[in-house]
């Protein structure tokens, strides 16, 4: 037997879940599989709030990002999102007495046998899938809104670790985009 045997009634339930009425119509159904692409390459390493997830698809109207909300809502069997705002923080103290912050706002997978699932899904367009979202990337460094000069407003040069804060004056879809 192969080694996804033992996987298969867990994949088989969540093609289920994917296969729910909010889906079959085929324009939901289109934006639900891009959004499972943006997660199946985001989650494990940088999950992303429901804003970015629908700005690396170009759905950054407000009606865009409604409908991203609403499919990710039509999947919380699957997927959730961390409780707060996307600009919300929570500060936790680690074992080593270093602060850190954990980003609330996300979107993650529950388990990692979905994001398994997923892998094996987008399997034959996982080369596609990583270009096109290398493509979105650079596409959305190179707006006026991306990457440029004292992109934080400072008017001195000064080091990252000197400025309080770095990481909340970059937007989380630019912020991923300079490190995917």
């Amino acid at each position: 037997g192969t080694e996804d045997e033992p996987m298969q009634p867990l994949y088989d339930l969540y093609d289920t879940v994917l296969d729910a009425p909010a889906f079959r119509r085929s324009s939901n159904r289109m934006l639900m599989e891009k959004i499972l692409e943006v997660i199946s390459v985001t989650t494990s390493t940088t999950p992303l709030p429901i804003q970015a997830i629908a700005t690396m698809l170009g759905q950054d109207t407000e009606g865009g990002v409604k409908r991203v909300r609403e499919v990710i809502s039509s999947l919380r069997a699957v997927i959730r999102e961390d409780k707060g705002g996307p600009d919300e923080n929570q500060v936790l103290i680690r074992e080593d007495g270093e602060e850190s912050e954990k980003k609330l706002g996300l979107v993650r997978v529950y388990h990692a046998s979905f994001s398994d699932f997923l892998e094996k899904k987008f399997k034959e367009r996982s080369k596609e899938i990583y270009k096109l979202m290398a493509e979105r990337c650079f596409s959305l460094m190179r707006m006026p809104t991306g990457l440029k000069f004292h992109i934080c407003g400072l008017r001195d040069t000064v080091l990252n670790k000197d400025v309080a804060g770095l990481r909340s004056k970059i937007s989380a879809v630019l912020d991923f985009s300079a490190l995917y």
